[in-house]
């Protein structure tokens, strides 16, 4: 590795100041993931952050905190030989221009924003998978501009589970995932259509 130098840190995201602020305060279990889900699409680098705790970035932490890692996708975009921060979308659908302390309660509520992820170049699409709470986030990410959410897809009160743990956008905007209760069904989100195959071939 002596030959390879680190494109993309925590350190260069908009967050990370105050996870140094709010050290003092913080529990030695909470982390974020970061890098635990790299893609590269042309110049536009994603990095997943599912453990990403938004209540220490975007609170002061005057009392005791009981973490919640909803988890965050930041963007970087190629400047010469560096990557440079862009963007980040965060757990519940929010994005750098919407989320605020008020986003987050003191709960412990776990759901892996950016488990798994996936980007189109051509609809510049972002769709971001949170399989804990059984959603997928899409969001319009391109370069130079600001993240915007277009709509959310989920399956509350039906028998999927871990929607999102998987994501792909196929046809430049159709989201497809497969839930882990089915591993054989593909479900395209956009439709609602299902589609079985057989994993024996």
């Amino acid at each position: 590795y002596g030959s390879h130098s680190r494109a993309a840190r925590f350190e260069d995201t908009v967050d990370y100041a105050e996870y140094i602020q709010n050290m003092s305060k913080l529990s030695p279990d909470v982390k974020t993931g970061f890098g635990s889900r790299i893609k590269v699409f042309d110049d536009l680098l994603l990095v997943g952050a599912p453990l990403f705790d938004g209540y220490v970035a975007y609170n002061t932490l005057s009392i005791f905190h009981n973490f919640s890692p909803r988890g965050a996708v930041y963007a970087f975009t190629k400047h010469g030989s560096d990557f440079q921060p862009l963007d980040a979308v965060y757990g519940q659908g929010f994005t750098s221009g919407t989320i605020s302390a008020t986003s987050y309660s003191s709960l412990f509520d776990a759901a892996l924003f950016g488990y798994d992820f996936d980007y189109n170049t051509t609809s510049q699409r972002l769709a971001v998978g949170e399989p804990l709470n059984n959603q997928i986030y899409t969001f319009t990410l391109a370069s130079g501009t600001v993240s915007q959410l277009e709509e959310s897809f989920g399956s509350a009160g039906s028998t999927q589970t871990n929607l999102g743990r998987d994501v792909s956008i196929c046809n430049k905007t159709d989201v497809v995932s497969s839930p882990a209760n089915n591993s054989n069904e593909i479900i395209n989100l956009n439709t609602l259509q299902t589609f079985a195959f057989d994993t024996s071939l």
